[in-house]
């Protein structure tokens, strides 16, 4: 069985745009964004094409991420909340040609992640007495 990708080919992998670095027997084992690798058993499950549904995709998912990684409270559980996001990214990708779908992805990804934005807020907004409990 052929692989998702060749080596050399480029992909969206984990809503970034990325190279296939290497390859086994039918896995993508390591991409590449140019600057850092990210490797695996088997990356085939999070690479998808480059079309521009995708990379609408990408992008909606990207800006959550990067909104998460400027939030006030520096004790988030960013491993898991990046794994959410790769989650529901993917499960957008699936539905990339059903624009029914589509769009009721987007909006889950959007309403679970201001769910987070509006929970980091009241965490870092808590106080007891006059004293905040988190620093911002």
């Amino acid at each position: 069985m052929e692989p998702k990708f060749k080596k050399g080919e480029w992909c969206f992998c984990e809503f970034v745009l990325q190279q296939v670095k290497e390859t086994k027997d039918d896995r993508i084992t390591e991409v590449s964004d140019g600057m850092m690798s990210h490797g695996g058993r088997d990356l085939s499950d999070r690479c998808y094409p480059l079309e521009m549904k995708i990379k609408v995709i990408s992008d909606h998912v990207k800006f959550h991420s990067d909104a998460f990684h400027i939030l006030p409270n520096r004790g988030l559980n960013y491993p898991d909340l990046h794994r959410e996001l790769v989650r529901r990214w993917a499960e957008a990708c699936e539905v990339s040609d059903d624009a029914n779908k589509l769009k009721e992805a987007l909006q889950s990804i959007s309403k679970w992640a201001n769910e987070v934005t509006i929970a980091v807020h009241n965490l870092s907004n808590t106080y007891v007495g006059d004293v905040a409990l988190f620093r911002s």
